[in-house]
């Protein structure tokens, strides 16, 4: 990818615009997962999609609350189980559908890249250390790697992994669904978050 780089390194400051419509202008499209995974941070582009596409806050996706169990488990083979620490709430996503047509997968390019991710322990989101052991990746660090990474994509500054989530929310708005079913999928337990949402994007 080359955005390491290899010559004198300088200090490089991130912040988040504070414009509307460039906040969220980048997400229609979806997180830039495999951008990560080509860098070989394939862990950091499955946050950035269990964020957007499933609407987990980034804190408790760094922390380890989303684990492997979760994913595919044995008594719920078609979905995946999401806990918003927040508030309590626990919301199971399906992924797929059998349909008269076929299978019908919901979330195929999210599927392709939680494949990607290796399984270093319980949580699904761990970096390797030597001696063979795994750790949860820092916020600072996590931070820094989503700078490199968009940098390298020329993405602008506003993509972070808050706002990927944000723009997962975005999208639900774009669906017309309704205040209780947007709600039931982010699991904010109030109608004000959704109508501050539609504020922003307006």
């Amino acid at each position: 990818m080359g955005w390491l780089g290899s010559g004198p390194r300088r200090e490089r400051v991130c912040r988040r615009a504070r414009g509307r419509q460039g906040r969220f202008a980048p997400l229609k499209r979806g997180p830039k997962a495999w951008g990560a995974i080509e860098a070989g941070i394939p862990e950091i582009g499955a946050a950035a999609v269990v964020c957007f596409e499933f609407l987990q806050r980034p804190e408790n996706v760094l922390a380890g609350y989303l684990a492997w169990p979760d994913y595919r488990p044995k008594d719920a083979p078609t979905a995946i189980r999401i806990v918003h620490h927040k508030t309590g709430a626990t919301v199971w996503h399906p992924l797929e559908e059998e349909t008269d047509e076929g299978t019908v997968k919901f979330y195929a390019d999210a599927g392709a890249v939680l494949a990607r991710v290796p399984r270093r322990g319980v949580p699904m989101i761990l970096k390797s250390k030597r001696g063979g052991s795994a750790v949860p990746y820092g916020p600072k660090e996590t931070a820094k790697i989503v700078c490199r990474v968009r940098e390298s994509l020329g993405l602008p500054e506003t993509f972070t992994l808050d706002a990927c989530r944000h723009g997962g929310m975005t999208e639900l708005e774009g669906a017309e669904l309704t205040d209780g079913q947007g709600r039931a999928l982010s699991r904010h337990r109030t109608q004000a978050f959704l109508c501050r949402l539609r504020q922003t994007n307006a």
